[in-house]
């Protein structure tokens, strides 16, 4: 489907949102929460037993990495989540973006992609296992958020979808710093925001649903959070601030074709005029970040 296609011509961020249309999949949550080490711990260790096959690469080159993308299973113990296990596990979805990721990056260690039950909506990554924990109760809270605004199935899944792949490029993003050693400056949450940004700028149509959806989702907390309330404190920037900054950054992305959406999510001309800019410094930025880890040919 892709043979033939120069990807150091179109760019990194091209080169990884084309993964996205390997598979099928569900999902929610963007802003991280803790999960306590017990919790981990546990959600780790039942997924062990059930981890799947190491991903086979396309061919021989790949299979001299020292690490490897890989997919475990947490085996579901709530019913009204063992359709969406049979949903991951039927379509083989993140076998496939694995495998995929495989092809793009050479890794000094494994990371591991963990579907589990985590008794919370999250998806958060864990530097001590080096694994992306993307969790059921996330998909379920996700579904419902996207129910309200969608009018057909159709649009259900790719918005609901949309919100996943936003949410796995976060933690993806994570999981890349750690293990690559990658400098940031400023804060890390920041940062994974923007590279989740810059693959949905690139996704055509669904990469609208990957930054509206998490965008529209933070102006609503913001909205219900109490001034009382707001972490000053947290290492993830204020909702309101990370729904401005999806807005620029995908505004800026393309400024003539996103002219209505700035309009309509009321983005200040002030900022505006900077936002292309910042894009630019984004791509750039993560493009030279991770252009030494890329396999030949992307």
């Amino acid at each position: 489907m892709f043979k033939g296609i120069s990807y150091n011509k179109i760019g990194l961020s091209l080169s990884l949102s084309f993964l996205f249309s390997l598979g099928m999949a569900w999902g929610f949550d963007v802003k991280a929460k803790e999960v306590t080490l017990s919790r981990l711990n546990q959600i780790l260790e039942k997924a062990n037993p059930t981890r799947s096959k190491e991903i086979p690469a396309v061919n021989k080159k790949y299979s001299s990495s020292k690490g490897q993308f890989h997919v475990a299973y947490v085996p579901v113990e709530q019913k009204n989540y063992k359709l969406l296990e049979k949903v991951f596990v039927q379509s083989k979805f993140f076998e496939n973006l694995a495998q995929s990721l495989n092809q793009i990056f050479v890794l000094p260690s494994n990371i591991t992609i963990v579907l589990s039950e985590c008794g919370q909506a999250n998806a958060f990554y864990s530097p001590e296992h080096q694994a992306i924990i993307m969790c059921y109760e996330l998909v379920e809270d996700f579904a419902v958020f996207s129910a309200k605004y969608a009018r057909t199935d159709e649009e259900l899944f790719n918005a609901t979808l949309g919100g996943t792949m936003y949410v796995f490029i976060h933690e993806l993003g994570h999981a890349l710093i750690h293990v690559l050693d990658l400098p940031v400056l400023g804060k890390e949450e920041d940062a994974v925001d923007q590279l989740a940004v810059i693959i949905a700028s690139q996704a055509g149509d669904f990469g609208e649903l990957m930054a509206i959806i998490p965008a529209t989702q933070y102006l609503l907390n913001s909205n219900e959070t109490q001034a009382t309330n707001v972490a000053y404190w947290d290492e993830h920037s204020l909702d309101i601030q990370r729904y401005y900054q999806i807005i620029c950054l995908f505004y800026g992305s393309n400024p003539e074709k996103y002219t209505d959406l700035a309009r309509l999510a009321r983005l200040p001309e002030e900022r505006a005029q900077k936002c292309p800019i910042e894009y630019q410094k984004s791509y750039n930025n993560w493009t030279r970040l991770l252009q030494p880890h890329l396999r030949a040919g992307f």
